[in-house]
């Protein structure tokens, strides 16, 4: 274990490839069945922070990872790195172009007979390697920290109807049938960690959205934010690129696709002829745009001051919904990660609508605090109290399991606890040593 310098930041990164070498049953499997080719690479990415306390990000590129497999590939990550269980974030990205992702928690589950099996641990032994690498790689390190916009990619998929209810994006509606297209963010934030000559160690863009573009084509994608990343990486080669979903419960691109939506639409595109690959350009022209504004703002960032990392974990209880079928885990962890009294990352283990994203920010004690979708496990969407009566994808009890309130309250939560993980972050710093990575 390297000695290092209590008062300084270190950062580590690594990336390995996940893709299937064989057909896998797909994200939406309900709908697609198994994967029928490989459009692009999907990868597992790892970014170690150090500053006092330890903390270690994973990133895979699926859809979803439920809560048990969550635990168990932290638990399996600490006895590889020596680093506390609760000082590690599994995420996802949301991606609909991977293959499934199923670990019990009471949702259904496709066999696991073959090769698929094979994948399935394949995948987990690359968290554990790719973990590993990036607390070896850690190195003195900067944080800079820039926003920017990227419009034209994100749109909120649950416009109002001139009758108040909710049309899906998804179906096409016309100008004149829409009272309210609903909140959309198109902000997009770099989190850039230097080495002490200015060389990127990773390049970690935050934005909120959906990669559902190319989930009907059946192939093998990382979707627009995996153009994004490689666009990124032509840019700095030696960098690794990192997406971080925010809260994308009701954003996803549809609305600016240009893709007919008979060609993305189901049920109808999964009918004969349909140009499902049509999806593809949408992708290209979306993770371009989006990859050259995180290029742009990445070379403006403002240092940010980072004396100290507070990793911190509150659970909220919350009950089931009357009627619903699935047993979700029902106890949702908050894991909130300080960067300094200016920055908070905060975990949440579902798919929060936009709004609760927007509550908690407003409400938080950090300057800057930033919602991670899909953290530490998977238990459903997390809309408004308001959005229900609204109708629409997101709210039904087959998406939404949990007690209407279930958004409110993660709201409540999590600023309470924002503001007192900003109080321990401000506190004044007592000398002494960090612990550091445990292995060799």
């Amino acid at each position: 274990m390297r000695e290092r310098d209590s008062h300084l930041l270190f950062a580590g990164a690594a990336v390995r490839a996940i893709t299937p070498s064989e057909r896998v049953p797909f994200g939406e499997v309900k709908w697609c069945g198994n994967s029928r080719g490989v459009h692009d690479d999907i990868f597992v990415r790892a970014l170690f922070l150090s500053a006092r306390r330890d903390f270690l990000l994973v990133v895979s590129d699926v859809m979803l990872i439920f809560s048990g497999l969550a635990a168990e590939l932290r638990k399996r990550i600490s006895q590889a790195t020596r680093l506390p269980e609760d000082a590690i974030m599994i995420a996802a990205t949301q991606n609909h172009s991977a293959p499934a992702m199923y670990g019990g928690d009471g949702w259904e589950r496709p066999d696991y007979d073959g090769y698929w099996k094979t994948w399935w641990q394949q995948h987990q032994e690359q968290v554990i390697q790719v973990s590993r690498e990036a607390c070896a790689n850690a190195r003195e390190a900067r944080l800079r920290m820039s926003r920017g916009c990227a419009k034209g990619i994100a749109g909120n998929r649950r416009p109002i109807g001139k009758d108040g209810k909710v049309i899906m994006t998804w179906h096409k509606p016309r100008e004149e049938d829409i009272r309210d297209w609903g909140d959309e963010d198109p902000s997009v934030t770099v989190f850039r960690f230097d080495e002490k000559n200015g060389k990127p160690i990773a390049v970690v863009f935050h934005f909120s959205c959906h990669p559902n573009c190319a989930w009907a084509t059946r192939k093998i994608s990382s979707d627009f934010y995996g153009i994004a990343c490689r666009r990124i990486q032509e840019a700095h080669p030696d960098a690794m690129p990192m997406f971080l979903n925010g809260a994308c419960g009701d954003i996803d691109p549809t609305k600016y696709m240009t893709t007919p939506k008979e060609c993305y639409n189901a049920p109808m595109v999964f009918e004969e002829g349909r140009q499902v690959d049509l999806a593809f350009a949408d992708i290209r022209r979306l993770g371009y745009v989006l990859g050259e504004e995180v290029i742009r703002i990445a070379e403006t960032g403002k240092a940010v001051s980072v004396e100290r990392i507070i990793v911190k974990s509150r659970h909220c209880e919350v009950e089931l919904r009357e009627g619903a079928s699935m047993s979700v885990n029902t106890s949702l962890e908050l894991q909130g990660i300080a960067l300094g009294g200016q920055v908070a990352w905060l975990g949440i283990p579902g798919e929060p609508f936009l709004k609760i994203q927007t509550k908690i920010r407003t409400g938080s004690a950090f300057p800057d605090a930033f919602v991670i979708g899909h953290a530490n496990g998977y238990s459903g969407y997390f809309p408004a109290a308001d959005d229900y009566a609204k109708g629409g994808y997101g709210v039904g009890i087959g998406e939404s399991p949990l007690d209407k309130n279930s958004g409110e309250l993660i709201v409540s939560e999590a600023i309470g606890f924002l503001g007192e993980l900003h109080a321990a972050a401000t506190r004044s710093v007592p000398s002494g040593g960090n612990g550091g990575c445990g292995h060799p």
